[in-house]
């Protein structure tokens, strides 16, 4: 904290501010292109500084720093001891103050300085929140602190148990396949291109100009990166995820796969194989979302998932074009439709499901279908243009 997020902090509550005095009122913000820059730079530490607070087995302090107030303010000891017995919670607490920093580089990319004072205040709301929960819990805002950020011990600890659910038992002797197509109706949209003129390390990866790929019609007429997955239907069962983890990476600063499929539960290996850094941004709801900062070339990070969400997007703070989405399944019966728009769900047990289509655009749809014991059926989902 205090050698990377206290003057980082600093630097930033100063490059935005209304400075009062007997003149008036003056507002300061970033005016050059170098000054929207540096402002850049400290944002990336406050970016990275929960992942470096979260890591397990970080000391809280250093072994000589006690305690200016005591019983006021905890004792570092009694701080670990709050960030142990809950660690969820402080997990969630940091992700806090890397969202609100995220929302700042979005300020600083469009040189914004109403948004980074928004920005600002709900990074100085995140850090405070987090300081009176643990190093001032006796402190009466810590309570108020508590309910603002949406987590409180009784929510967490002390909620209704889970039921348990037995390993899912699968019959491949009687297993079947269900399969289809996404078809596309009318005019393909226009997609625009990219404009990567502000970082030209990634315009020198592609031969041609890249173009989004929100709406992608295939030559024979279908749609391309559909999530397909059975909705409803099957009994409940923990599926138990592959060993092999599911790839996104990160090539010519665009997300591969645009849109990609994964098991609760399922490793997910982050790669950057750019010459440029990159933040990799879940934009979930059910998910405690994450920013993770990866340089050049890196080692891969891992992440999972470990509830159900269809879907979500993934953002990069850095380039704002990067968009993929991630639908995360509690089962291993899902697809993504590719270049001929074709699905197979594979090894399903007999049943009658609903199986639901679901595009980033387009939205959602939903069919029935009743599969026999070793059988194969098949069904179409339709979008257009209108």
């Amino acid at each position: 904290m205090d050698s990377m997020v206290d003057p980082s902090g600093d630097f930033m509550f100063q490059s935005v501010q209304e400075i009062s005095d007997e003149h008036g009122i003056t507002e300061k913000a970033p005016r050059t292109d170098a000054e929207w820059e540096e402002v850049r730079h400290h944002l990336f530490v406050l970016l990275e500084a929960p992942n470096l607070l979260t890591m397990e087995g970080r000391k809280v302090a250093r072994p000589e720093d006690k305690s200016k107030a005591p019983g006021i303010e905890n004792e570092p000891e009694e701080v670990k001891k709050l960030l142990d017995a809950d660690r969820p919670s402080f997990i969630r607490r940091a992700r806090r103050l890397q969202d609100a920093a995220t929302l700042a580089m979005k300020a600083v990319d469009a040189k914004d300085k109403d948004a980074l004072f928004r920005a600002l205040d709900d990074i100085d709301k995140a850090c405070e929140n987090c300081h009176l929960h643990y190093w001032y819990p006796n402190d009466k805002r810590a309570q108020q602190a508590a309910k603002e950020d949406g987590i409180t011990d009784v929510d967490i600890l002390a909620g209704p148990a889970l039921p348990q659910i037995d390993l899912a038992h699968l019959d491949k002797a009687a297993a079947g396949s269900i399969a289809g197509r996404v078809v596309f109706q009318g005019d393909a949209p226009v997609m625009p291109v990219f404009d990567m003129s502000s970082n030209p390390a990634c315009g020198r990866q592609h031969p041609t100009p890249q173009k989004a790929e929100t709406v992608v019609v295939n030559n024979n007429g279908t749609l391309r990166n559909v999530f397909i997955w059975i909705k409803d239907g099957l009994p409940p069962a923990r599926w138990t995820p592959p060993v092999e983890a599911a790839k996104l990476d990160q090539k010519g600063c665009v997300y591969e796969p645009h849109v990609l499929g994964i098991m609760r539960g399922q490793q997910l290996e982050i790669l950057n194989g750019d010459p440029v850094n990159h933040n990799v941004h879940t934009e979930s709801r059910t998910n405690p979302p994450w920013n993770e900062s990866q340089p050049p070339h890196a080692k891969p990070r891992f992440r999972q998932f470990d509830s159900a969400e269809v879907m979500f997007p993934v953002a990069c703070s850095v380039h704002p074009w990067m968009r993929s989405y991630i639908a995360v399944s509690p089962h291993p019966f899902f697809a993504v439709t590719g270049d001929d728009g074709a699905f197979t769900l594979k090894g399903v047990p007999p049943g009658t499901y609903t199986i639901e289509a679901v595009h980033e655009k387009y939205g959602k749809k939903e069919g029935r279908v009743t599969l026999a014991p070793n059988g194969r059926v098949t069904i179409d989902f339709t979008y257009g243009s209108q």
